[in-house]
């Protein structure tokens, strides 16, 4: 008799003996196109939904989703977050407000240059939520001046992660830090403000990703660019500057170590 569950692992076995590891650097690269892909994704559903015959790509002229901050679960009594924030406190909140087309949010995930130590299974490790995290502020400008040509593709954002608590948030901070350096050429550096920080810096076969990720008690901001071979539309002085004055200000809101 046909045995289903024997045919389904013969199946498995052979899937996992054909996988070919990939090497850091393009496990980074891998996980960004299939986030652009997701994002694509989400759009045309969207447009199916609403009955329309027009496609919307990512960067285009059309509706945009709305910039918004992304709650989750209502923490408990005893994981309250240690301040308070909303969005308007996003340094990009008044641009983002004035130039919708470009800028959209951008929830889910930490754009922050990371590869997973080599399996295929696992090709992003910031695609998915992130534990200890109750709240998130996301905002993304796309840059793109030919929308839907992977080459000329440049965009740059904000993100502001609220924890249930200031360990919460340093384990993430540890896990940034651990996975960038795991990536052959991604360049690690500990800027001195906030209660830590750190710069990331890749660039290889005509990529560049770069972050500043600061943690300010409970919570983290991140500021962030990616480009292939289109011009940059950020950079590191610039997420860092930007990065010491949102520590400041989650210091005035009551975050803390």
């Amino acid at each position: 008799m046909f045995d289903i569950d024997e045919a389904f692992e013969d199946l498995r076995r052979d899937v996992a003996g054909g996988v070919v590891a990939p090497d850091g650097r393009e496990i980074v690269r891998r996980a960004r196109r299939r986030a652009r892909a997701r994002v694509a994704a989400v759009t045309v559903a969207a447009v199916v939904a609403a009955g329309s015959g027009t496609l919307l790509v990512h960067g285009t002229a059309g509706a945009r989703p709305p910039v918004t901050a992304t709650p989750s679960a209502p923490p408990t009594a005893s994981a309250r977050p240690q301040g308070e924030m909303v969005r308007s406190d996003l340094l990009y909140a008044a641009a983002a407000a004035r130039d919708p087309e470009r800028w959209s949010s951008d929830d889910g995930g930490l754009n922050v240059p990371a590869c997973s130590g080599g399996t295929e299974e696992e090709p992003d490790p910031w695609a998915d939520d992130i534990d200890g995290v109750v709240r998130r502020f996301d905002l993304a400008y796309n840059g793109n001046a030919e929308p839907g040509n992977e080459a000329t593709t440049t965009e740059r954002g904000e993100q502001v992660l609220i924890f249930d608590g200031a360990g919460s948030a340093r384990l993430t901070m540890a896990r940034i830090v651990r996975l960038a350096a795991t990536c052959r050429g991604i360049k690690v550096a500990h800027p001195a403000f906030g209660d830590e920080a750190v710069r990331l810096d890749y660039a290889a076969d005509g990529q560049v990703q770069r972050a500043v990720a600061v943690r300010q008690g409970g919570a983290i901001a991140v500021y962030w660019d990616l480009h292939n071979a289109a011009p940059a539309s950020s950079g590191l002085a610039r997420h860092e500057r930007d990065a010491r004055a949102m520590a400041a200000r989650l210091a005035a809101r009551g975050f803390h170590d």
